[in-house]
């Protein structure tokens, strides 16, 4: 099967729900934040949806023998390890020194491992040294049990839904002091099969031709939006999930045929961006001060804001640049350098075998 290509529109909105989520951080730097919205908190969620829909459409179906679909899984676990791990490995560390957190905290094992634990610094929250890196957690989580699906063909997605399901039904039900039962019994996994069903639904609608009434598309993209700002009342997976869902399919189709390269730049480095964010703040800071000016004076809110964030994304695209598009590409060719060995095992062993 022939590789897909890119769409244009997630990558668009990879950046905005990046760019979503650094607003939300930026807040802090202003002391109480009462007084702001939490709308860049929902690029989360929009992330979560984006993740269940391009794990489907990245991710042909294994239709061969439970042979070759244990090696489909390997791969794509083997693919995801070098997309995720690496640069992960960079940025939590570099946290843990610059922000001094968690030094002599044993648990910080875990955060290597993406296993949920408490945070020390943050009493309640299920979030590692790294506080981004709990939405990281989920999308390992995910992959693991994707990657499982992989094993029975055409019924991934059944495979999924009944297992997060079955962990959504525990969840709702379980009153959990063990950080790993509340974080993967958490009903916000159920935004990675949102993704998955909104794959089936693209694919129909694609075929059905409605992908040409780029209005409605344009009022499901936008409209998406003001739902997750009205933050109506109810479960985070439905007042954030749903309205994701109109997003993601609102961008799809939306942006098809619309070249707007700074903004897939800036998807592009999505990832860098998110992981690295917090840690451009120290830089920010310094920027703020050596220009006089002050986070705790009103009238500089607009030039200290544009600052923390400019240079966010700035360090996040020089980073996706120099660092992770190089380990990616390397870590994709030594899974290449892993297949071709490994299919050259299969035929000498077949040829062995056949003479004798």
């Amino acid at each position: 099967m022939a590789k897909r290509t890119t769409i244009e529109g997630i990558q668009y909105l990879r950046g905005i729900a990046a760019m979503m989520v650094v607003f939300h951080h930026v807040r802090h730097v202003f002391g109480d934040v009462s007084g702001w919205t939490t709308f860049g908190s929902t690029g989360v969620d929009i992330f979560f949806v984006i993740s269940g829909f391009i794990m489907v459409y990245m991710t042909p179906l294994s239709r061969g023998t439970m042979s070759e679909r244990l090696s489909d899984m390997r791969r794509f676990w083997l693919k995801r390890v070098v997309r995720i791990v690496p640069l992960y490995w960079i940025a939590l560390p570099l946290s843990v020194v610059v922000f001094k957190i968690g030094l002599t905290d044993p648990r910080l094992i875990n955060d290597f491992l993406f296993l949920p634990r408490f945070n020390l610094q943050f009493p309640g929250e299920i979030w590692p040294a790294l506080v981004p890196g709990w939405s990281i957690n989920y999308e390992m989580f995910f992959y693991v049990i994707f990657g499982l699906s992989i094993l029975f063909g055409s019924q991934r997605l059944l495979v999924t839904a009944f297992i997060i399901t079955a962990l959504g039904i525990v969840g709702g039900y379980g009153q959990f002091e063990s950080a790993a039962l509340r974080f993967y019994t958490s009903s916000v996994i159920f935004e990675f099969l949102f993704g998955m069903l909104l794959f089936s639904l693209w694919r129909y609608l694609s075929t059905a031709g409605l992908a040409r009434y780029r209005w409605v598309w344009w009022v499901s993209l936008l409209g998406g939006f003001v739902m997750m700002a009205v933050n109506l009342p109810g479960p985070g997976f439905l007042v954030h999930g749903l309205p994701a869902v109109f997003i993601v399919m609102g961008a799809i189709f939306a942006f098809e045929g619309i070249h707007l390269p700074s903004l897939r730049v800036l998807g592009d480095a999505s990832y860098s961006i998110y992981l690295f964010h917090l840690l451009s703040f120290a830089i920010s800071w310094h920027v703020v001060a050596k220009l006089g000016l002050s986070a705790a004076d009103p009238r500089d809110l607009i030039p200290v804001f544009a600052i923390y964030v400019v240079v966010a994304a700035g360090a996040g695209i020089v980073l996706h640049y120099l660092l992770e598009m190089p380990m990616v590409r390397g870590g994709n060719a030594l899974i290449k350098r892993f297949d071709r060995a490994h299919q050259a095992g299969g035929l000498q062993r077949a040829t062995g075998n056949a003479a004798s």
